[in-house]
């Protein structure tokens, strides 16, 4: 009778244990794919959409029209008329320029697939004490020059740079 007993209660275990794995299971893939489908967002100003993640939040500052930042990462759009330059500004010298300006000496690299050309760049700045590294992205279009800079603590910039490929290679210009 015991031995029965015995057995019995542990079926029951079991079969508890077998339907608390399983809810557990369909709870996690429903989270999974609830993070999947909205984890992009699309974001447009100033001439400028880029699809980043639904973390993005849009603030107002001075020194970018277009600026989004979340946890860990920033983004900043700019955009600038070609008329008020030489018509001799290509991309690549717009980019020297830019960081010439900023006085940051760094190697500049050009990005072309996926129907997308753009120049950028890796650099650091200190904010309020703080070490950020940056990564610069140029675009064009047929009468404007755009600025982006994608931005995250320094170290985490090497862990950042496919990330801010993509999102990159997402951006579309007016």
């Amino acid at each position: 009778m015991h031995v029965i007993l015995y057995l019995n209660r542990k079926y029951e275990r079991d079969r508890k244990m077998k339907k608390i794995l399983v809810v557990i299971t369909l709870l996690m893939g429903v989270f999974l794919v609830s993070c999947e489908e909205s984890n992009s967002k699309e974001f447009s100003k100033s001439g400028i959409t880029i699809t980043l993640t639904d973390d993005f939040y849009e603030k107002e500052i001075i020194a970018a029209p277009f600026y989004l930042e979340s946890q860990d990462n920033i983004f900043m759009g700019n955009r600038e008329d070609k008329s008020l330059f030489s018509s001799m500004m290509t991309l690549e010298r717009y980019t020297t320029l830019v960081l010439g300006q900023a006085e940051k000496a760094t190697d500049i690299e050009k990005y072309s697939d996926d129907n997308i050309e753009y120049y950028y760049a890796y650099y650091e700045a200190t904010v309020d004490g703080r070490t950020f590294g940056y990564m610069l992205v140029t675009l064009e279009s047929e009468t404007h020059f755009y600025l982006i800079n994608f931005a995250c603590l320094k170290s985490k910039l090497e862990g950042n740079k496919d990330l801010y490929h993509s999102w990159a290679r997402s951006i579309k210009v007016e």
